[in-house]
């Protein structure tokens, strides 16, 4: 999951996995952060329907915010975004799903672009290399400073093609520490350092944090701080 704040206001991206039908990181980690931040939520956005995007909804509703999927779900969360463009405070949202017929869950992933004059992030969900070559061949600006790898660094994703459009700075790859699918796929691995991108993964590094300033960005990173920043 990720969160996008400014202005003391945020729109969150995903709700991370549930666990043993009990444990989430809504609870654990979001809810607390925002509390923490003190930002009020205007949106709330699913990709998919897998569990290590959505697991955390019945947490997310019985915190209260169940009222933030209607700017981007207002049909139900079952249902693909919506595709739009407008502004949230000084930064332009675009979103939109590639193909919402296509027969593959992944594939059906919102895609969430977040930009100012001088920067960009770019979330892609789980699409796959089918769904990278339609937004490459349909012209649709992916280009952006920051990139979180489609589906979590999978060889399914992350084509040369796809890559050379978004011609990102840096890239982060969501993956679970020791996790079954060895995210970031070697070959995806070398795909992003054969074009000398600099990557960071959750997986070793815990939760990462961009700030961003006029001219400049800064990562920081849960594991290197002395506490978790939401403790």
């Amino acid at each position: 999951m990720a969160m996008i704040s400014t202005n003391n206001k945020a729109i969150v991206y995903d709700l991370g996995p549930q666990y043993f039908a009990r444990y989430d990181y809504v609870n654990s980690v979001l809810v607390a952060n925002i509390r923490q931040q003190n930002l009020e939520v205007v949106a709330t956005i699913i990709s998919h329907q897998d569990n290590d995007h959505a697991g955390g909804l019945t947490s997310w509703k019985q915190a209260g915010y169940t009222a933030t999927f209607e700017k981007f779900h207002p049909s139900g969360i079952k249902l693909p975004c919506l595709s739009q463009h407008f502004k949230f405070e000084n930064l332009n949202i675009t979103s939109l799903t590639a193909d919402s017929n296509h027969d593959n869950n992944n594939d059906r992933s919102c895609i969430l672009k977040i930009s100012n004059p001088q920067h960009s992030v770019l979330l892609t969900g789980d699409i796959s290399k089918f769904i990278e070559q339609q937004l490459v061949s349909q012209e649709v600006d992916l280009n952006a400073t920051i990139l979180i790898s489609p589906h979590h660094g999978s060889n399914t994703s992350s084509s040369g093609l796809f890559i050379d459009a978004v011609n990102p700075e840096i890239v982060l790859h969501s993956s679970a520490y020791q996790g079954q699918w060895s995210f970031p796929h070697s070959d995806v691995v070398k795909r992003y350092n054969d074009r000398d991108i600099p990557q960071y993964t959750t997986a070793e590094y815990g939760h990462i944090r961009i700030k961003f300033y006029p001219q400049s960005y800064r990562l920081e990173f849960a594991r290197e701080q002395e506490s978790y920043w939401f403790e």
